[in-house]
């Protein structure tokens, strides 16, 4: 039996440069009917030394740090101590993470910025010669939002008029992921990157955007084969293991809820998830996929389109082996298609 859980990753708080408490932000998960959130300030693990980490009846509060500040920004989890400013050697951040016991992903590896917000200036990832990273954020709500905001008309028109005009992955992530994962397992995540800053406009005074909205878009999904048990040890390490194993997808659950995504492969000797291995040697392998809605579905393997099919599922033979992941765009109005979700790899071996 497989068990699904509903996180939102990547969250500044007060203790950084968010503009709600640790508090506000859980009673935001609450009404916004999340399983768990990773919060993730600055340069700081308070939160978690002031005891703020556990769970919130039904909401998991997790608790890891955003490393490095000019650039090479790298989201750190399951660490219990504080790593240095590592900008211009992001290896020994992510040496120094792995050996403090934990592990991260690369936080928004392109992004490209707005004139709009901080003047332009950028947080990218640029040195790709490093390992031991587990994986990369692939969407990430904020950088794909202000990327596309470069005056300040265009900036009000999609706040109050259409938010999500241009929302979706960011490309050249998905491009380096699939560049990636033909070496080794990597695992992709979507963050809101969630800040809620509140801009001083007179009389609009707008808030980008508020803690509950941001908890209503970019999600990162798991998968679990046992159910949490309410105990913060125990559940965070299955959280932290479905992570690290790529258990997990991305759904962009503001245009509808992406609960039941399922993508798994069998033989007659196994059944694996997003995230595993199957071998082709003892028998051929089957993937399916199923939606929890009609949708676009795109099977891609080792970074190229194989199968395309406008439905709830999927079925397929795979024959060759390679790395295969899911992309599905929600069907709208006039066959319109938004980007919905993407899945974690199976690797057919």
């Amino acid at each position: 039996m497989l068990y699904e859980y509903v996180g939102n990753i990547h969250i500044h708080t007060t203790y950084s440069d968010g503009s709600g408490t640790v508090e506000e932000v859980i009673k935001a998960a609450q009404k916004s009917g999340l399983d768990f959130i990773g919060i993730t300030d600055h340069y700081t693990l308070k939160g978690l030394f002031d005891n703020k980490e556990g769970w919130y009846g039904d909401v998991l509060a997790l608790i890891g740090v955003e490393l490095n500040r000019d650039y090479n920004h790298y989201l750190a989890f399951d660490i219990k101590r504080d790593i240095g400013d590592y900008t211009d050697d992001p290896q020994k951040t992510i040496d120094e993470v792995n050996a403090a016991g934990g592990f991260g992903f690369i936080a928004h590896p392109f992004e490209k910025g707005s004139r709009l917000f901080l003047n332009g200036k950028t947080f990218p990832w640029l040195n790709w010669n490093v390992t031991g990273f587990t994986g990369l954020s692939v969407w990430n709500y904020s950088s794909q939002w202000k990327a596309g905001i470069n005056t300040t008309v265009r900036g009000l028109y999609a706040y109050y008029v259409n938010r999500n005009g241009h929302a979706g992955p960011c490309c050249d992530s998905l491009k380096k992921w699939d560049e990636l994962t033909r070496k080794r397992r990597v695992v992709a995540i979507g963050c809101s990157d969630a800040h809620a800053v509140k801009l001083d406009i007179p009389v609009l005074k707008p808030v980008i955007f508020p803690y509950e909205y941001y908890f209503r878009t970019v999600n990162t999904h798991i998968i679990l084969r046992e159910p949490f048990k309410k105990d913060l040890s125990y559940d965070k390490k299955l959280v932290y293991s479905a992570l690290k194993r790529g258990n997990c997808f991305i759904g962009f659950d503001l245009y509808a809820d992406s609960r039941g995504f399922l993508f798994y492969g069998y033989n007659k000797d196994a059944q694996v998830i997003m995230g595993e291995e199957i071998a082709r040697s003892s028998s051929s392998v089957t993937l399916e996929v199923l939606l929890p809605r009609r949708g676009e579905i795109r099977l891609i393997r080792d970074g190229k389109v194989i199968e395309r099919i406008r439905g709830n599922g999927l079925q397929y033979k795979a024959e060759k082996q390679g790395t295969y992941r899911i992309e599905a765009d929600l069907i709208k109005f006039a066959d319109a298609t938004k980007p919905w979700i993407i899945s974690n790899p199976i690797y057919v071996k």
